[in-house]
Formats: C-alpha cells, structure tokens, sequence
C-alpha cells in the first residue's frame, strides 16, 4: 500500500499476480500512511471478507423483467383499487335498503311508490352510469399497468446519459489506461447496476494527478479536485459541530 510500484520491482510473487490480474492497473501509493492506519484497513478488509454475504434479493417485474417497478406493488395497488370499490358498491347498496325502509314508512303517492320499488334488470344496470364508471376504470387501470409493464420491459432507463457536470470519458480510463471497471463501481460486484463512483475513488489517482496543461482535460481534473476538497472541509465543519 505505500510502495506498490517497489513492491511490484523486486519480483514479489503476490504483488506481481495481482498486478498482471488487474491488467497491470497499478494501484496508488500512499506514502503518508502509518503502520496503524495500514494495519487498520487490513483488519477492516478481512473483517468484511469473512462476512457471509446474505442472498440478493432479486426483482421482477410484471413483464418477466428484472428490472423497472417491481411487479407486486402495482399488483397490489389494482387489487386495492378494486377492494374499495367493492367495499363503495356494497355501502352503496346498504344505504339504497335503509333509504327504501324509511320511504316505506312516509305516505307517499302511487307513483313514488313505484319508483321506490322499482325492480332492477341487468339492462338497466349495465346502462346505469355507475357500472359505465367502474368498467371504464377497470380497464383503464388494467391499461396502465400493462403498459407501465411494458416500457420498463424493453428497457426505457437504459442509455440514459445526462450531461455530467465533469466531462469524464471511459475511452480514457477504461479504454487507454485500461483501469479495471470494478475498481471504480464497486458495486457491480454486489448488485445488478453499476453505481456512479464517488469523489473518493476518482481521489485516489487525482490526488496525485491534478491537471495541469499537458492534459486533455486538465480543467475538469481541476474541478473534480476543487470540489473534493470543499466537500472534505464541509463534512469536517459538520463534524466540529456535531461535538
């Protein structure tokens, strides 16, 4: 860890089958580590490494997918959505009885009297707006389901590039200098996405590359750095205040 490159020279077998493993990716050096602190990630690290390392949970979606708005929460959502209306009809027909029950009791005419008991027929029940209601919500939530479904089954939040505020460039990293992608989306090693690296990682070689006119990018390389170290002083200041 505070050597690597020496390490690597005088032949040792370990150093030398990482490093032709990881595509000759040489790993930084830290020479302002003490012997604790080294001693302290090791232990860290074979802390981590002997940890059993708990199943993935996978999700599906509705589709088959393995990707986009899990399947049981829209499942559950539209069967919500039909229990309350069921829940409605039925309060719905209670209070139609007792209304029919208390007009039974009041003097009414020979007319309003048919009109209070008046039989419904499946004609007039399939034209009554309230059953219109409930087939076109019916079909309109089984419609948006299946297409929601649909659009995350062939992949609508894939090639999502934004524009990044820093211009990085893979061809640069991954392609010329050939960094092993793991290195920075440490978590394509835990779980089905990459995860965009954090400040820390992109550190640990721009603490000792930071620009300069002989590079590309050199402005970006700047920014990158000026902005860790304003990050770094902000979490210290909320540390200061948190004691």
């Amino acid at each position: 860890m505070r050597n690597p490159a020496k390490v690597i020279a005088s032949g040792d077998a370990y150093a030398v089958k990482i490093y032709e493993e990881y595509n000759k990716s040489q790993m930084t050096a830290f020479n302002n580590y003490t012997d604790d602190q080294i001693m302290s990630i090791l232990a860290y690290v074979k802390a981590e490494a002997e940890k059993v390392d708990a199943p993935a949970a996978t999700v599906t979606t509705a589709g088959g997918g393995e990707a986009g708005v899990p399947a049981g929460y829209l499942n559950a959502i539209l069967l919500g959505m039909i229990v309350i209306l069921l829940l409605l009809l039925i309060i719905l027909v209670l209070i139609i009885n007792a209304l029919k029950k208390y007009l039974d009791q009041k003097d009414l005419s020979e007319e309003d009297q048919e009109v209070v008991h008046s039989k419904y027929t499946l004609g007039s029940m399939v034209r009554s707006s309230g059953f219109i209601f409930l087939v076109v919500f019916l079909v309109t939530s089984i419609t948006f389901k299946t297409v929601i479904d649909g659009l995350y089954s062939i992949g609508i939040q894939q090639n999502y590039q934004p524009k990044q505020p820093i211009a990085f460039s893979h061809k640069i990293h991954a392609g010329q200098y050939e960094i092993e992608c793991k290195y920075c989306h440490t978590g394509a090693l835990k779980g089905k996405q990459a995860n965009i690296p954090s400040p820390n990682i992109c550190m640990n070689c721009h603490s000792q590359i930071k620009g300069g006119y002989e590079y590309r990018y050199w402005r970006d390389i700047e920014n990158l750095c000026r902005h860790w170290v304003r990050s770094k002083h902000r979490f210290i200041h909320r540390q200061a205040k948190a004691y």
